[in-house]
């Protein structure tokens, strides 16, 4: 097996990066930090494959706590956006695994019937991923810092900026289950219906 091998395309192409950007500019840490943000969305976002260990590489010897983000338990939480698919985009797997292996979290994984497709599609739940709670459209805020809770609200329907909150959600990996598995019944007494199951696979 060849050395390459033994690193996933992501980290082939971060290393890539690393190594060569800025070769006509002088260096700097800020330059450097921001090319590597860019570098990993953009890998990402493309579906470069991630191996389990990746993210956690990131954060033991890339420092992703200077460049990835928030700091504390938020930290790096826009990459997972990314690759739970963002707003319309391609899930990235890989990415959603590795990154959830760095952070040892389980996944909130949101059943939803797409009534065009006669399809149950499933969205892993990440900060700014919207979708229905309770019959409102709510937005996911942030998960706490153990990774087994996450917090959504749904705002008040106005043009005034800051919005303001109309309700906060707290939400477990329990009422999740519980809500998951209420669609799915009431589905099938209505009709037969298709799972779409790339987005449920919880780990390696």
């Amino acid at each position: 097996m060849s050395a390459l091998n033994k690193i996933s395309p992501a980290m082939q192409f971060m290393n890539f990066v690393n190594k060569n950007y800025g070769h006509q500019k002088r260096f700097s840490w800020t330059r450097l930090n921001g090319v590597r943000d860019q570098a990993l969305k953009f890998a990402i976002i493309h579906d470069l494959e991630f191996f389990k260990e990746d993210f956690t590489e990131l954060a033991d010897e890339w420092n992703i706590y200077k460049w990835g983000g928030k700091n504390g338990h938020m930290l790096g939480e826009h990459y997972y956006y990314y690759a739970c698919g963002g707003k319309d985009g391609d899930v990235n797997m890989s990415a959603c695994l590795s990154f959830e292996f760095w952070k040892k979290r389980k996944p909130f994984i949101l059943k939803i019937f797409d009534k065009y497709d006669n399809l149950v599609r499933s969205q892993r739940l990440a900060v700014d991923v919207e979708f229905v709670w309770e019959g409102e459209h709510v937005t996911c805020t942030s998960f706490n810092e153990d990774g087994d809770k996450i917090t959504a609200c749904s705002y008040k329907d106005n043009q005034e900026y800051p919005v303001k909150v109309k309700n906060r959600y707290s939400i477990w990996h329990k009422d999740l289950q519980e809500y998951n598995k209420t669609v799915m019944d009431e589905l099938r007494k209505l009709q037969p219906i298709k799972s779409e199951s790339k987005n449920d696979k919880a780990n390696y």
